[in-house]
């Protein structure tokens, strides 16, 4: 009761002003812990005297519980609901809400069935698609060695202000 009467005083010298602090300090012990039990009786919510000294929320929402929708089972983890509803009931994903609306999927590549996939991945890594494709003639640079690469690292290097302007 001591210690606990001694965090309330602490606590109370930070809140409390210091003209009423040095009032305080001048009452003998027996009035201060009537003034004591006076201002707990007063503020019952406490909400400016911290009385927990770990310093930890109580609202970390760690009461949360998951529960299964085919048998009952509870757990506090959504992780462990989900291996649970994975195991004993085989559902691989919880079923999306009709009211939730898909995002629009990408755009599907539209190529030739008789092209080999080595052919499809050598030419989708130098097609790039911009709004100027359509009316635009495409050229595609791609140098034989080291020393085509860096003379055209140099070209674009110096002349990036022209070519960006047209």
């Amino acid at each position: 009761m001591e210690n606990f009467n001694q965090h309330m005083i602490d606590q109370l010298v930070k809140v409390i002003p210091q003209d009423v602090l040095q009032k305080l300090q001048q009452l003998l012990a027996q009035d201060f812990n009537a003034v004591l039990h006076s201002v707990k009786q007063q503020n019952p919510t406490e909400k400016q005297l911290d009385q927990t000294p770990t310093g930890k929320d109580d609202n970390n929402h760690s009461n949360i519980n998951y529960e299964c929708e085919h048998c009952g089972f509870t757990t506090k983890r959504k992780d462990l609901l989900s291996k649970h509803m994975q195991r004993k009931h085989d559902v691989k994903q919880r079923a999306q809400k009709e009211d939730v609306i898909q995002p629009p999927s990408k755009r599907q590549r539209t190529d030739d069935v008789d092209q080999r996939s080595e052919e499809r991945l050598r030419e989708k890594r130098y097609i790039t698609t911009t709004a100027l494709n359509d009316g635009v003639e495409k050229i595609r640079l791609q140098p034989t060695n080291n020393e085509e690469r860096y003379d055209l690292m140099l070209f674009f290097k110096k002349n990036k202000w022209i070519l960006c302007k047209y």
